[in-house]
């Protein structure tokens, strides 16, 4: 069995393998006003604070909001915004992930982070960088631990920090075993590690 779970296949020479470059997006004004503010009591202030304060929408304006927060505005519109931008493989104009009614919880973000692996295991390049949301990062790397029967570092299944790289190289030579190395380039210096997981 490999690892994303297709035919097996024949490797004329070297393994397949990728290199994914992991990074979380940069500050927002959310982090930096949270880390002003630190301590349980003072929590509440700053989500008070003027520079953040907002009052939240009832569920008609929700509903007539153009952009809420949680969900993408449509790809006409990017498109119109960014001309130099290939949206092609978007499947739909508009964020077909988003529901009304609930968010996404961790299972699903962690579900659609390994699908995220599967597509780019499939991808001819070698070294992809990957820049989003920490938790989607982070749910990702706790998918592919829950592949691998040895568990990845528990450093690759923290939080992201703002700005964060990590690498992973995948390598898939025998369709029994995959080999993730792993390094942080904010919490070590030191050479990377090299594990073999044997999948279940």
């Amino acid at each position: 069995m490999d690892l994303w779970g297709g035919q097996p296949e024949k490797l004329l020479s070297s393994p397949k393998f990728k290199t994914l470059y992991l990074v979380r997006h940069a500050q927002g004004i959310h982090n930096v006003v949270l880390e002003e503010k630190r301590g349980i009591d003072e929590i509440g202030d700053v989500h008070l604070s003027p520079k953040l304060f907002d009052a939240p929408l009832s569920p008609k304006g929700v509903q007539q909001g153009l952009y809420p927060c949680d969900r993408r505005e449509s790809i006409s519109t990017r498109r119109i915004c960014f001309p130099e931008i290939d949206f092609t493989m978007v499947e739909s104009d508009e964020d077909a992930l988003w529901r009304e009614e609930e968010r996404e919880n961790l299972e699903e973000v962690s579900a659609r982070g390994f699908r995220f692996l599967k597509w780019l295991w499939e991808r001819p390049e070698k070294e992809i960088a990957v820049v989003s949301h920490g938790i989607f990062l982070q749910q990702t790397l706790c998918a592919l631990h829950e592949k691998v029967s040895i568990p990845l570092e528990d450093s690759l299944l923290t939080r992201f920090a703002n700005c964060e790289l990590r690498s992973i190289r995948i390598d898939e030579s025998d369709m029994e075993a995959v080999t993730v190395t792993t390094y942080n380039c904010i919490k070590s210096v030191d050479p990377p590690s090299t594990s073999l997981h044997t999948l279940e």
